[in-house]
């Protein structure tokens, strides 16, 4: 089976490929521009990004996504170390480094993950962004849909392509990432996480049961002493 790790490579902005669909020039609404602006603004960070990725500052791009997107890297970055727990605490000593491996914890350790900014940062790889004329074409502002005061979803010139953006207490507004890609992303540590709570649980089970059935037994051979 190939490590978790190798596996857990995954683009969390998909800003590639993307076909060109030009048509007559389009503005977005008054109450739609500064959503509108923070997506540009965005965009134009990812581009430099691409162009440079060992000047790429991944605290900002992390500071370009909203609180929901950042709170999936939250948890999961909980379910890793609560993982390494299960693992230090229920298993042997030899079994460490193999089950570390298959379920991801080893991240923890080999990337220096200490945060959910440092996970975000291992998934996030600006190498791989793609930014030529048909991509910048296909991300060009097509028209909004204002969902209330504080979301606007922003449809560009790629088919299909709908960025939303989220106006959060700060006053800043931000990309909410999309659910699929952040399950692609993510998943893979929450079903192992599921996994080892499950089985904890069982381990907890069963020891409880065998401390009931030890004490069980004392009691009876001190009953029968006293007979």
């Amino acid at each position: 089976m190939r490590s978790f790790s190798a596996r857990f490579l995954s683009l969390i902005f998909v800003v590639c490929g993307l076909s060109t669909t030009l048509g007559c020039t389009a503005y977005p609404s008054n109450s739609a521009r500064p959503a509108v602006d923070s997506f540009n603004a965005i965009i134009a960070t990812l581009e430099a990004c691409s162009k440079a990725p060992s000047d790429c500052d991944k605290t900002s791009i992390w500071n370009t996504i909203d609180a929901k997107s950042k709170m999936a890297f939250i948890q999961a970055y909980v379910s890793l170390v609560r993982m390494d727990k299960v693992i230090t605490t229920y298993f042997d000593p030899i079994e460490h480094k193999q089950m570390r491996d298959r379920t991801g914890t080893d991240l923890l350790d080999k990337q220096n993950i200490t945060n959910e900014i440092d996970l975000f940062a291992y998934l996030f790889h600006p190498e791989k962004l793609v930014f030529d004329e048909s991509t910048k074409s296909g991300l060009q502002f097509k028209s909004d849909d204002i969902i209330s005061d504080y979301v606007v979803d922003i449809h560009t010139n790629q088919s299909g392509q709908t960025f939303r953006m989220v106006h959060e207490s700060d006053g800043q507004w931000r990309l909410q990432l999309k659910p699929a890609v952040l399950n692609n992303a993510l998943n893979p540590i929450m079903l192992s996480d599921a996994a080892m709570q499950e089985y904890a649980k069982s381990y907890f089970a069963d020891e409880i049961d065998r401390r009931k059935r030890v004490r069980d037994y004392f009691n009876e051979q001190r009953n029968l002493q006293n007979r």
